[in-house]
């Protein structure tokens, strides 16, 4: 098996991701039996096309309206074929990074919400900085801290020009670097927006006995047409109009928090877990091969 990416792409990206979509591909074929293909992969934010490729191009995530791309597992299960060299397996690396939320009874939570993170998501200039989706959030939990704790811990510099960063820090937007697994365990509710495009850390954070709220969005992972709302998780606008009230029903029941956190969980572990995700791949690359076969039949 080989893949192929651009050089632009390489580039453009840490080479981390490359490294662990391999890793995550070469644990997989000590476990499942896969075919000898080449294909092309693109790891870049929000990928879009529109044109009908000659070789089909395998993405982690994409714009809900492209119709090119062919979703394969994403960033967000990256890790999740992480091996055990003591005991050969395969483990879920998203559940244990949500174990320490998990250790924590729900109805011992704080009945309030949390958000920490960077500047992604926009280009923050000093004239537009405050409409952007993630500031939105964090002002609202400066005029509603009951409701909601958010703050930006750094700044993405290539989204940011000079001054906003300082602009931030003097309207108290800012606070410091925490350990999310630690913070996010001691809430009922976390709020997670898209970053350039998908959150990476949605899915452990589905896993972590939490509920999630996400605003609804364009960009997709081969899993989300499974989520459920008001079930796997909580929907609000994404310009953030409806957050204030969303965050004030969904706290006004604390059974039905409870169990949307259970039914997250629950949907990770079953239909995320390290089995399910290597045979979405497996029957990705087989039917990929099939493909292939096919048009060189037709050819000859």
């Amino acid at each position: 098996m080989a893949v192929f990416g651009s050089e632009e792409a390489k580039g453009r990206y840490p080479d981390r991701l490359w490294h662990w979509f391999l890793a995550d591909l070469q644990a997989l074929t000590e476990q499942v039996q896969l075919p000898t293909v080449d294909f092309l992969v693109v790891l870049q934010d929000g990928f879009e096309s529109n044109v009908e490729d000659c070789v089909p191009t395998f993405v982690q995530e994409k714009k809900i309206f492209s119709t090119g791309g062919v979703l394969a597992p994403p960033r967000s299960a990256t890790g999740i074929f992480d091996l055990d060299p003591s005991m050969f397996y395969l483990y879920d690396r998203n559940v244990k990074i949500a174990s320490r939320s998990n250790a924590v009874p729900f109805k011992l939570k704080l009945d309030k919400a949390f958000f920490r993170g960077s500047t992604t998501g926009a280009h923050f200039t000093r004239a537009n900085w405050r409409q952007a989706q993630r500031s939105k959030i964090v002002q609202l939990s400066l005029e509603r801290p009951d409701l909601l704790d958010a703050r930006f811990t750094g700044s993405a510099q290539k989204h940011t020009d000079p001054g906003v960063w300082e602009d931030m820090v003097a309207s108290g937007f800012t606070g410091p670097y925490v350990d999310q697994s630690v913070d996010v365990a001691r809430h009922k509710m976390v709020v997670v927006p898209d970053g350039n495009s998908v959150p990476d850390r949605l899915m452990s954070l589905l896993a972590s006995d939490v509920v999630v709220l996400k605003p609804k969005s364009v960009n997709i992972e081969y899993w989300y047409d499974e989520l459920v709302p008001w079930q796997h998780y909580i929907p609000f606008r994404e310009d953030t109009s409806d957050l204030q009230l969303v965050l004030e029903e969904a706290r006004a029941n604390a059974s039905r928090l409870e169990y949307i956190a259970g039914q997250a969980t629950e949907f990770v572990m079953r239909r995320l877990n390290p089995s399910a995700v290597a045979c979405y791949w497996a029957l990705l690359l087989r039917e990929y091969q099939t493909l292939l076969n096919e048009n060189a039949t037709q050819k000859t």
